[in-house]
């Protein structure tokens, strides 16, 4: 017997010992790539302006001292001074700098041996792990390492420049991803897959208008080879064989008297003219132009400017309460333009829109066939995105009366810019974040994930939760996502949130884990993986494409529905699980407002024994109503006894307006038995901002 005992104590020994060797090859993985490219970075220092540091990171890209790194610490060349892995300070020369790719390249005039090979570009896909190295806040002084940030990539798509708006004038492919970037200090810096090869270098921060946050990116290798090899001024940008045409007259006039940023309403048209024909009328409100969302006069023109006459253009308007698709057709025989005939087999690799960068197919050989549960994230999160995908919408708004806070912690106004929403209902439910509501917009359109635009309606607010429940028009036998039970929620497990307010109708992802439970009074589930704006009421799911909750901006001491907002990204996120919640369903579908509840009195513990002693009680709310008075003790809230204050607030903080509770209340010598109804907190009702309106939330 003893034998058999050893055998097994032996097996198990040996099964650990492959474990462990198993994930301390993975952790060796990452340890030696990052110990090799912290020979390859350096820190920059220059001239600051304004608001823009004065320092940076920075990637040696060639054995003879070229540096690449961002563009806007050199105002003066003469100031500009790189320090080396070693410690020694040099000073640098700018030899080109690019404006729309946010980059300048450094001479340093030495040989340095150790640099990127940017040739060897990564193909890291959504979901897949990414180190990104830098040097963010100046943590880092003389020859100490740069800071490192572990995350998986989001989502490889493009942004358009808007030099007009609060963004970045950055315009071209880029690699999102959910490692924090967006800090001083870090652009310039670089993201590296398990293999150690480039994914792209880390970009300046986009204040983005059109994701409603700041995007943490790296700029695609292919960029910045043309970038270094001088080719950012190519003009291929156009696919072999595209039609080319002339530009195309719609033949509609939008009202502009209230100015360029006012909804782009349709003043008049040309009869016969194209706009017309295609079914457009006056007092359309114009919600899309080939695919791009619109909601002012200028964004409206700056589409309209794009359209020729090669391809069929589709014009979506709303009237009244329906959404009106108008198709103007292309013209009969347009004409074509063969990239090939006039650029050579090269010009594939030096233009960033020559090939699609979400297309990217993954390579095992190219990530060295990693192996283990560390790298099996990457294939299961990509499976649950496909699970959940179908159930996950874009959300659009228009009009509505104009948020005037500016910037809350660090982002955008309140209200304005996509969002994300889930399908809870084949009838076409959509929960969503209330963030995105609280200026009443006139009109909600939803994109569906095949891409079909439909309108919607506001049936409920829930301000205890943050959340939003619409309603979809003319939709049948949507998909409907699967709830993880709450009781088999638990800390530790994999959890990936996804978000389509991005500008771009594929979702982007966080990956990361369950940080606690019953968090918010008991209301929410708190996780690390990323969470902004961009895809509040988008789904929290695991590993398996089932949905723990809806991501919200949450905080344990404040009521709005931005309350919180100013964590995002931050590695503190929550989202409400909607299992087991059918009244909560029910009660929004009739068009309930929900906020959270209070019994209405103030009270201490009790010193002479049991219970609490009431020590205001607040005028109308349901305890006044019951006739609960200044000495009362209230001994028991539904046959759960009380000994301190916080017996109290943790049955009342997970419950809203509306809920009953029985209480026991001693007056003297006499207790009775009491029914309450919880009233709205105060804190959470209605306001009007504008002296002689309604509050907003009842302008719908």
């Amino acid at each position: 017997m003893w034998i058999r005992g050893a055998t097994v104590l032996v097996c198990c020994w040996l099964i650990c010992w492959s474990i462990c060797s198993e994930i301390q090859a993975q952790d060796n993985q990452f340890r030696e790539v990052i110990g090799q490219a912290q020979l390859r970075l350096v820190k920059v220092s220059g001239a600051k302006a304004g608001n823009v540091d004065g320092y940076a990171s920075g990637m040696i890209v060639s054995a003879d001292g070229k540096v690449l790194t961002t563009q806007g610490v050199f105002l003066d060349g003469n100031q500009v001074q790189v320090i080396l892995p070693d410690g020694r300070t040099l000073p640098a020369t700018v030899v080109r700098r690019d404006r729309r790719l946010q980059m300048s390249l450094l001479e340093l005039g030495v040989p340095t041996p150790n640099y990127f090979d940017l040739e060897k570009e990564s193909t890291a896909q959504q979901g897949d792990w990414v180190a990104a190295i830098s040097n963010a806040f100046k943590v880092a002084d003389k020859d100490e390492p740069l800071s490192v940030m572990m995350g998986v990539v989001s989502l490889r798509t493009t942004i358009d420049a808007k030099l007009n708006q609060r963004d970045v004038a950055y315009s071209g492919p880029l690699v999102l991803i959910d490692a924090i970037t967006s800090n001083p200090g870090a652009a310039g810096g670089v993201v590296l897959d398990g293999s150690g090869r480039v994914v792209g270098m880390i970009g300046r921060v986009i204040d983005s208008s059109d994701t409603n946050t700041r995007l943490n990116y790296a700029v695609p290798c292919s960029e910045v080879l043309k970038f270094i090899r001088g080719d950012t001024e190519t003009t291929s940008t156009q696919l072999a064989n595209k039609a080319v045409g002339k530009p195309l007259e719609l033949g509609l006039k939008v009202f502009t008297l209230s100015g360029r940023s006012s909804p782009p309403y349709v003043d008049r048209l040309v009869p016969g003219g194209l706009a017309a024909q295609a079914g457009i009328q006056a007092d359309d409100l114009i919600v899309s132009v080939a695919g791009e969302k619109v909601t002012t006069v200028s964004q409206y023109i700056a589409a309209s400017e794009k359209l020729t006459d090669a391809e069929d253009v589709v014009i979506v308007v709303a009237r009244k309460k329906e959404l009106i698709r108008a198709l103007i057709p292309a013209a009969t025989n347009p004409t074509t333009i063969d990239a090939n005939s006039t650029t050579d087999d090269s010009s594939n690799t030096s233009s960033g829109s020559t090939t699609e960068p979400s297309t990217v197919a993954g390579d095992a050989s190219s990530l060295d066939a990693l192996q283990g549960d560390f790298w099996a994230v990457s294939s299961v999160a990509r499976a649950a995105l496909a699970r959940i995908r179908p159930c996950v919408v874009t959300i659009e708004s228009f009009g509505g009366i104009t948020a005037t806070e500016g910037v809350i912690g660090g982002i955008r106004k309140q209200g304005e810019g996509n969002t994300t929403g889930l399908i809870i209902s084949p009838d076409g439910l959509v929960v969503t974040s209330l963030f995105n509501f609280a200026r009443s917009p006139r009109i909600i359109t939803v994109i569906l994930a095949d891409g079909q635009r439909k309108m919607a309606t506001i049936l409920g607010r829930d301000l205890s939760r943050n959340l939003c429940l619409l309603q979809l028009q003319d939709v049948a036998d949507l998909p409907t996502p699967e709830w993880v039970p709450q009781n088999q929620i638990e800390v530790g497990q994999y959890s990936v949130s996804l978000g389509v307010g991005y500008g771009d109708t594929r979702p982007a992802v966080s990956v990361g884990i369950i940080s606690a439970v019953n968090r918010i009074g008991g209301r929410a589930i708190q996780t690390d993986a990323n969470i902004s704006p961009a895809n509040y009421g988008g789904p929290l799911v695991d590993i398996e494409g089932r949905v723990f909750g809806v991501c919200v901006p949450l905080s344990p001491g404040g009521l709005s529905s931005s309350a919180g907002v100013e964590w995002y990204d931050s590695g503190i996120g929550f989202a409400i699980s909607l299992d087991g919640m059918e009244w909560w369903i029910e009660r929004m579908k009739a068009g309930d407002d929900i906020f959270p509840g209070i019994i209405g009195v103030t009270v201490n513990d009790n010193p002479d024994g049991a219970g609490l002693k009431v020590v205001r009680t607040v005028p109308g709310s349901a305890a006044a109503q019951v006739d609960i008075q200044k000495d009362d003790l209230i001994l028991e809230v539904d046959g759960v006894p009380l000994t301190t204050q916080a017996d109290l607030m943790k049955i009342v903080k997970r419950l809203t307006s509306g809920h009953k509770l029985k209480l026991k209340v001693q007056r003297g010598e006499e207790a009775r038995e009491v029914e309450v109804s919880l009233t709205p907190h105060p804190d959470s009702q209605p306001k009007s901002l504008i002296p002689g309106l309604p509050p907003l939330e009842e302008l719908r």
